[in-house]
């Protein structure tokens, strides 16, 4: 036994797996329903969607089964059953048949119903009947419950009848009795409007037959006529007892109801909707108690029959529909009410003619191809017909407007021809979506009847009334009174062409009155030196300012005169090789003095310079070299190894030539060719000439303040043309560039000393001291700083040394190069007198190398030496250093006597030194640090409680405070770090074991650092209900419990706070301390390990320090905000991705405070960002927006303040800007389009580009404009909005990139068959790049190996972050790929997803999954696997701080880029698991050496 099945919903599905269950074979489905073909696909059955597909006269099947199929019968079909063709219907054949037979028999009062299986003939509902089965009908049935009930009885009764089948005991009955036919055209009597001279049981037969829920209403829903409104009724209960009144009227209202008379009885009514659908309250539905139902004129059976008839048209026209977008600003909050303004006609118009202007205006201001909109009928019409008839039409804006007004009637007369729509079809559409986009097309509407406003908007939005007098009638509050204002007078400017010039193409009419001026947007006519060119302006600056100033690049610094000079010897070289007029030089430098001086030294020769960034892909580079026809590259022997550069078109950049003689040259000649993505896949070059830029100063010289000395930092690479401004502007000036350069070597390896700190638990004696005195003779011989000693009493830890003096006037005795010094002296427990003797005293034994750190005190039994100090003793000790200090230079201070009489008093003996290096203790208080570098004093630190990223913050900041104090240099930092270092990792682990534990046990405060975030402590915490300090501190811990806190005190010290391994591993912790700006590393010795085994390693700790040196420095690279402050910067630029990191830590926000003047630009920038630099910038913050292809900025907006958007500003100068629809037709104000820019910045075009430079560049009557594919509106108050891209081009962290671009490389790649790449946005301004691809045959995907190629194929910022792999492409219908309908990324966590373990990874897990936009994430994933980048890191960053309320480096997230190593770093328990092998750091050594090599020959070791 088999089968076909045909038709449509879930009950043929049901039907076929019956079927399919009792032993039946299924043929195949025939169906267009997306579920049923889904479900089949799914099945892997044979699918067709139409009866003339191929493949379908090729079966042969036993049954044809139809279910819900009213349009496919067995003639159709190429083939037949061989036994019967069988159809569900859902009602007792004959009796009803015919459509919608439910509800008719619940309107008719029927109190049983049936469902038929039937043999199927030619004629519907005929045939033999081969199973019934009754429905029962309840009191208070509805269409919806019958249809639910009759679905069940029909799949029970296929049941049955799949079994008679099978057995061949079905026996097929002729259909006898009465037979009533229910056509799709019968509706019910005024379409289904209560009559409430009917008794209250015929209205309560109506409801409920009407209501068909939430699925398709095919009959009208029930309906309220007020006499002047028009309600939908959802449901009806008759009241007890009879009528209170005549029929119809109003008996009650109450907030769920209303109650009217009927014939017999009260009707309560209730769950009212208008005509859009929505809810609507009683007392809105516009009855009154008492008042009376008017009857409504009657419709003729022929009248109900013609809006039955033109439902599937109007059905259609409103699902179709295209709703008008407001070309306009539109506020959602509305109000009551209307307002209008005036459309100012020249001559009358006709409905037809103004509905067809308006559309097409629509049209033309928004870019939408085919617009709706309601056009109202001139005469009255009845209630139950919809007044308004709805106007779609397609707009070419080829047509000229006597055609489109003929389209337009052809269309309207066809609406006529169809019928009447009913008044409620709109309510009836089972799609809400469908539902609100017909609503939304309706809601606008052109109108010819006269009226007051109120009454011709009614509950639209828009309605332009073309009557006695013609206006713009709007909702109150949708539009601005100016933006209102504005709309009218545009509109009757379009509207009285449209009229006149009716033979015009829509493209070539007029959208703006070109008399009115738009603010802002001209800025033509500026005066400037149009003669010279780029280096020709900066020579007249040297010849200004030779001695001033030109440029700082680290330690190297060029005068006006000095840089003139280097470049003319390098000009000279340049074109002793042929560099000159028409020619492009590359140029491939790193960030140095060489690189300012390359760049005018190649437009010195008439050359152009084509930058090409040291950090781009090989492949990259060497297309612009080929596509320039570069005959020479200025370049490093690193960069030229790099990118295998052909020797013969290198010049050093220190090569000189003879004299140079400067040749002529005019400002129309290239400048400048720099590479932008190309849309294509191929880059492309931007040629911008001399003028464009000398133009450009001036404009930014009118723009940008720049009173006084400037000092501008350039953080931008060269091939980023936001460059020009950092160089060429701040040099044609005469102003200073501070260059960020690459930072190669930039910091010295740190100093080496011995500290000590021993506990006197070890015991005491003079063993104890023997290691401070050979170990300072081994200092001393071995090129060590210094060597430092405690102050401590009372107490075991530290306990050996109550007094530095002493123990550094021993070691003085016997050292002679070492410092000595106090580690510290707690000034708060002394006179200053004592301390400046003492010391003076060891000053003089050691011939001057004497130095003191500072503390305040933080063991409170230690002041009893000094008890009314221990509450002001932070005080007490910033006094006590004044003191100290006077009295160190020799000075007399005023102190009181015995008697209380003040007497002067200085100091013997005399120190060598004139003054004392002082330290300040700091043990993590940011105010130590500040307070140290405002007192002009060093800092003496450790990693007790702190982390390495906390201290480089504070050093950051100590550093700036230093700089701000205007003290000379940058002031020194020493790290306190416990130390043991041998051969062998393993072996210095067990080693400094035991004696780490025993040391950590005789510091109780220590051991607290160490242990609230120790498992023992935690889990006691949680089963007792405290926090672990009040576990620590309150309850007795067993012996078992001591030791596991202290193996895990051990091991966060052992990983976090020390200097533990072997040379070779210690050294990358070396140069990341350098790199945090230690100065100093006092290495802590003496904590518990025999004292022989540490003198003897002490060896290795030199070898250490040995090495490094032998090496070279540490390449650091001071932030942004350190090089602000340390240059007094007064301008800077960047793009809003580097300003959201600067304004993310305090010491950026410190920095922010310095500037002058900030500029933002590049992409854009958001409001939030906007009002967080403005809250920390006392200068001007000034938004910057322009292209490559119109010389940097082109416009400039300075932000006072900040409101929800942010404005582009103003044309700079000899600009000009125009807003245009994509048939180049000038925009009005308030209505969005693609930004034109015209003037003197224009560029020359893409090179060997025609075809695209003819594109992109039009030459106009009104001149020559740049088309920016950058989507803006400009507002009647001058203000000027971005909105977005136009194209497939973006801007994604201050770079723009064709998308195109990138889908080229990654359709390069074997294993894609189809890319796609798209951008999506996560909130808080988020960008990122996702790639898909569809597989090629053969091959097979692996998205992280895809975006390791692209990496090599494309600069960082153009790779993908996330690669999805599809089955297939979305398409377009015209076959391009359906970028809406690409899906929106979700990053995917390993397969083996690692789940959060911790409280802390819980957290952690849950703000990455919302700033990554994922559902999970495993506590091992990589962050930046997972799509992470720099602007997430930062917005990650925020939420942390947040969370944790403490300050969480940004390079935390770089530096623990899993949830699990992220949390062990917060919660105190530094690297993750395994981090500290011997393997691991082997690994870390090895990496550590490629980078360093890769500084040294600028390409990467493998």
């Amino acid at each position: 036994m088999n089968g076909i099945f045909i038709g449509e919903g879930t009950l043929l599905v049901q039907c076929a797996e019956e079927f399919r269950r009792a032993g039946g074979e299924i043929t195949a489905i025939l169906s267009r329903e997306p579920r049923v073909r889904a479900w089949a696909e799914a099945e892997g059955l044979l699918l067709f969607g139409a009866v003339d597909e191929a493949g379908l006269s090729d079966l042969s099947f036993d049954y044809l089964f139809s279910v819900v199929n009213l349009t496919i019968f067995p003639q159709h079909l190429p083939v037949r059953p061989r036994q019967l063709a069988v159809n569900f219907f859902d009602g007792p054949l004959p009796k009803y048949s015919g459509i919608n037979v439910t509800s008719w028999a619940l309107m008719n009062g029927e109190t049983s119903h049936a469902v038929t299986w039937h043999e199927m003939l030619a004629t519907p509902d005929e045939g033999r009947i081969l199973k019934m089965r009754p429905v029962e009908i309840a009191p208070g049935e509805t269409s919806m419950s019958l249809n639910a009930k009759c679905y069940e009885a029909g799949l029970a009764s296929f049941v049955e009848l799949v079994g008679e089948l099978k057995a061949g005991t079905n026996r097929p009955a002729e259909q006898t009795g009465e037979k009533t036919r229910y056509d799709a055209d019968k509706r019910p009597a005024q379409l289904g409007a209560l009559d409430f001279t009917k008794t209250a049981a015929e209205l309560d037969r109506l409801v409920r037959a009407l209501d068909f829920g939430t699925y398709a209403n095919p009959l009208g829903a029930a309906k309220l006529w007020t006499g002047k409104a028009v309600s939908l009724v959802g449901t009806l209960v008759i009241q007890d007892g009879p009528a209170s009144a005549v029929p119809g009227q109003v008996v009650a209202i109450d907030d769920d109801s209303v109650t009217i008379a009927a014939l017999d009885h009260n009707v309560k009514l209730s769950a009212f909707r208008c005509l859009a659908g929505e809810p609507r309250h009683p007392n809105a539905v516009g009855l009154q108690a008492g008042s009376q139902v008017p009857a409504l004129s009657p419709l003729s059976d022929d009248a109900l029959t013609e809006i039955a008839n033109a439902e599937l048209y109007w059905q259609q026209s409103l699902i179709s529909a295209q709703p008008l977008q407001s070309p306009y600003p539109a506020n959602r909050d509305t109000a009551s009410g209307a307002v209008a303004v005036p459309v100012a006609l020249t001559q009358p118009i006709s409905l037809e003619d103004a509905t067809t202007a308006f559309l097409a205006w629509h049209s033309l201001l928004t870019g939408a191809t085919t617009v709706s909109c309601a056009a109202d009928a001139v005469g009255e019409s009845h209630p139950l017909i919809a007044e308004n008839q709805l106007v779609t039409l397609a707009v070419d804006a080829e047509t000229c407007v006597r055609d489109l007004i003929a389209t337009c009637a052809k269309i309207r007369a066809e609406g006529e021809a169809a019928g009447p729509r009913s008044i409620d079809l709109l309510a009836r559409l089972p799609d809400s979506a469908a539902r609100d986009v017909a609503l939304r097309a309706l809601n606008v509407a052109v109108t010819a009847r006269d009226g007051d406003d109120a009454d011709l908007l009614g509950d639209r939005q828009l309605v332009l009334a073309l009557g006695s007098n013609p206006r713009l009638i709007a909702r109150t509050g949708l539009y601005a009174r100016d933006m209102h204002a504005a709309m009218g007078r545009d509109l009757a400017f379009f509207l009285n062409a449209f009229v006149t010039q009716q033979d015009t193409a829509l493209k070539n009419l007029p959208l703006t009155d070109p008399d009115q001026k738009q603010a802002g947007m001209d800025a033509m006519g500026v005066d400037y030196p149009r003669d010279k060119r780029i280096h020709e302006v900066i020579k007249e600056q040297v010849q200004k300012t030779p001695d001033a100033i030109a440029l700082k690049a680290n330690a190297d610094v060029l005068t006006y005169a000095e840089l003139d000079r280097r470049t003319d010897a390098l000009a000279a070289a340049l074109i002793a090789r042929g560099a000159g007029q028409g020619k492009i030089v590359g140029l491939c430098l790193e960030r140095s003095t060489d690189l300012i001086v390359s760049l005018l030294a190649i437009l010195k020769t008439g050359a152009a310079y084509l930058p090409l960034d040291p950090s781009y892909p090989a492949e990259r580079v060497a297309f612009m070299i080929e596509d320039s026809n570069a005959p020479l590259i200025v370049a490093s022997p690193s960069t030229e190894f790099k990118f295998r550069l052909d020797p013969a078109k290198i010049v050093y950049p220190d090569a000189k030539g003879s004299d140079f003689i400067a040749p002529t040259g005019t400002p129309s000649e290239l400048a400048y060719m720099m590479y932008t993505s190309g849309s294509t896949g191929t880059p492309k070059g931007v040629m911008l000439t001399h003028q464009n830029i000398v133009n450009f100063f001036t404009g930014t010289d009118l723009t940008v303040p720049h009173d006084g000395e400037v000092r501008l930092l350039a953080i931008t690479s060269v091939s980023f043309d936001i460059s020009v401004l950092e160089i060429f502007w701040t040099l044609a000036r005469g102003f200073t560039i501070v260059l960020q350069t690459d930072g190669a070597a930039s910091t010295a390896v740190p100093g080496f000393s011995l500290f000590y700190f021993a506990s006197e638990a070890a015991g005491s004696g003079p063993e104890a001291y023997r290691l401070l005195l050979q170990g300072a003779k081994f200092a001393d011989d071995n090129g060590f700083e210094a060597i430092w000693t405690p102050e401590r009493h009372f107490h075991a830890f530290g306990g050996l040394y109550p007094n530095p003096a002493v123990s550094s006037a021993a070691v003085a005795s016997m050292t002679k190069n070492v410092d000595i010094r106090a580690g510290s002296c707690v000034l708060p427990l002394h006179n200053p007198i004592r301390v400046a003797e003492d010391w003076a005293l060891v000053d003089n034994i050691s011939g001057g190398r004497a130095g003191i750190a500072i503390a305040s005190g933080w063991q409170p039994n230690d002041f009893v030496l000094q008890p009314e100090n221990f509450e002001n003793r932070k005080d007490v000790m910033l006094d006590g250093i004044d003191t100290l200090r006077s009295l160190w230079r020799g000075e007399s201070v005023k102190l009181p006597n015995h008697k209380g009489e003040e007497i002067e008093v200085s100091t013997l003996p005399h120190p060598v030194n004139g003054d004392i290096p002082l330290w300040l203790t700091a043990a993590g208080n940011p105010e130590t640090f500040a307070a140290a570098a405002t007192k002009g004093c060093y800092v003496l630190t450790h990693l007790l409680g702190q982390k390495f990223e906390d201290v480089a913050e504070k050093i950051r900041a100590y550093r700036m405070a230093w700089r701000e104090a205007g003290h000379p240099g940058n002031g020194k930092v020493s790290l306190m770090l416990h130390t043991f270092v041998g051969e062998d990792e393993d072996q210095v682990r067990e080693t400094v074991r035991g004696p780490m534990k025993g040391y950590l046990k005789s510091s109780v405060d220590l051991l607290r650092r160490a242990s609230w975030s120790s498992p023992t402590f935690k889990q006691k915490a949680d089963a007792t209900g405290v926090t672990p300090q009040e576990v620590f501190e309150k309850q007795e811990l067993t012996e078992e419990e001591t030791d596991a806190l202290l193996d895990h005190a051990f091991e966060r010290y052992y990983q976090t706070s020390g200097l533990f391994g072997t040379p070779e591993s210690c050294q990358e912790l070396v140069r990341e301390i350098a790199r945090m700006g230690v100065d100093e590393i006092a290495c802590l010795i003496d904590f518990g390990v025999d004292t022989d085994l540490v003198l003897k390693h002490l060896t290795y700790i030199n070898d250490l320090k040995n090495n490094l040196l032998a090496e070279g420095g540490v390449a650091r690279q001071a932030s942004v905000a350190e090089q602000i402050i340390e240059h007094d910067i007064t301008h800077f630029q960047c793009t809003p991705s580097m300003a959201s990191f600067l304004v993310a830590e305090q010491a950026g926000r410190t920095a922010l405070g310095k500037l002058e003047v900030m500029m933002v630009g590049g992409e854009g920038f958001p409001p939030d960002l906007a009002r967080n630099l403005r809250s920390h910038l006392k200068g001007t913050l000034l938004n910057m927006y322009g292209t490559t292809e119109t010389a940097v900025w082109s416009s400039v907006a300075k932000l006072e303040t900040v409101g929800e958007t942010i404005p582009l500003g103003e044309a700079i100068a000899n600009t000009i800007y125009s807003v245009r629809n994509e048939f180049g037709q000038a925009l009005p104000s308030g209505v969005a389009g693609e930004l034109w820019i015209g003037g003197d910045g224009v560029a020359d075009g893409y090179w060997k580009r025609e075809e695209l430079t003819a594109e992109r560049f039009l030459d106009t009557d009104e001149g020559r404009y740049y088309r920016t594919g950058d989507l803006v509106r400009h507002l009647p108050d001058g203000r000027l909005e971005f909105h977005g891209r136009m194209d497939n081009q973006v801007k994604v962290r201050g770079h723009r990139i064709e998308l195109g671009e990138i889908e080229a490389k990654l359709g390069s790649l074997d294993e894609v068959k189809d890319a796609a790449v798209t951008v999506f946005e996560t909130g808080d301004s988020d960008k990122r790049l996702v790639a898909f691809a569809t597989t090629a045959p053969g091959h097979k995907i692996d998205p992280q190996e895809v975006r390791k190629k692209l990496g090599a194929l494309l600069p960082e910022f153009m790779t993908p972050s996330q690669v999805i792999v599809l089955d297939v492409m979305p398409q377009t219908p015209n076959g391009k790929v359906d970028r809406k309908a690409l899906p929106k990324p979700q990053a995917q966590a390993n397969v083996s997803t690692e789940k959060a373990q911790s409280d802390t990874e819980a957290a952690i897990a849950k703000i990455w999954c919302e700033a990554l936009g994922i559902a999970e994430v495993g506590v091992t994933d990589n962050f930046f696997d997972l799509g992470g980048h720099s602007l997430l890191v930062v917005q990650v960053q925020r939420r942390l701080k947040e969370l944790f309320d403490r300050e969480v480096a940004i390079t935390d997230m770089f530096r623990f880029s899993t949830i699990q190593a992220l949390a062990r770093h917060l919660d105190g328990g530094g690297k993750v698991e395994g981090e500290s092998t011997a393997a691991m750091r082997g690994a870390q050594r090895a990496a550590a050496r490629r980078a360093r090599m890769t500084q040294r020959i600028g390409t990467t070791v493998q």
